[in-house]
């Protein structure tokens, strides 16, 4: 879960929070300090008519009525962690951890919110590649600490695509007329251009000649 500090420069102690869930939705919203006055009551009232708002749009229309929006990066407390922890591999796993004094340890020493968590132990979701394959099927918080970096890098790192780096016509019979643009578009993000029969039809997808 990411939460992010809301100001305006009209109410500078005033501060509300945007807590945004797993699914990059609003969850829930907090006031701190002054009422944001005309700011605030329409951003509250936009709330509740738009619960269901995906967090991006909503904090967007933050930003065009004036305020300032900052993720709030402050590292969880390592009990909050342990509690998340616990929680987590519960519903993905579907037993009870029991906490060591070296796993609360460790969990504190790493930067780990419920978004990474949530990425690390779904078996389900995670793509298959070298990097995540020395983790995948057999997470624990030994684990997450000694392949912390190489868990970030993975989980930003953009999905793999479904469809195979050379042109494949068996594949291609295989597509919707969606899919056949991807298919396109992915080839030519590889730097290929089609190979074209006198009549139109791809013969296959190459590198350009100089």
């Amino acid at each position: 879960m990411k939460v992010y500090n809301v100001t305006h420069p009209a109410y500078p102690k005033a501060v509300m929070r945007v807590s945004v869930d797993a699914q990059g939705r609003v969850d829930k919203l907090y006031m701190a300090g002054a009422a944001f006055v005309a700011t605030g009551t329409a951003a509250l009232a936009s709330m509740e008519r738009s619960i269901d708002l995906p967090a991006d749009v909503y904090l967007r229309s933050l930003q065009l009525q004036g305020c300032s929006v900052k993720e709030d990066t402050a590292k969880l407390p390592t009990n909050e962690k342990v509690a998340l922890w616990c929680r987590l591999w519960k519903e993905y796993k579907g037993e009870k951890w029991v906490i060591s004094g070296p796993d609360a340890k460790r969990l504190g020493e790493v930067q780990a919110d419920e978004n990474l968590l949530r990425w690390y132990l779904c078996d389900k979701d995670m793509p298959d590649t070298p990097q995540t394959w020395l983790w995948k099927g057999k997470q624990s918080i030994g684990n997450l600490f000694h392949y912390f970096n190489q868990v970030k890098v993975a989980m930003a790192a953009p999905p793999p695509s479904k469809h195979p780096d050379h042109w494949s016509r068996e594949h291609f019979n295989k597509l919707s007329p969606q899919d056949v643009g991807d298919y396109y578009r992915h080839l030519r993000e590889l730097g290929l251009v089609p190979k074209k029969h006198p009549d139109g039809t791809i013969l296959d997808y190459v590198k350009p000649t100089a």
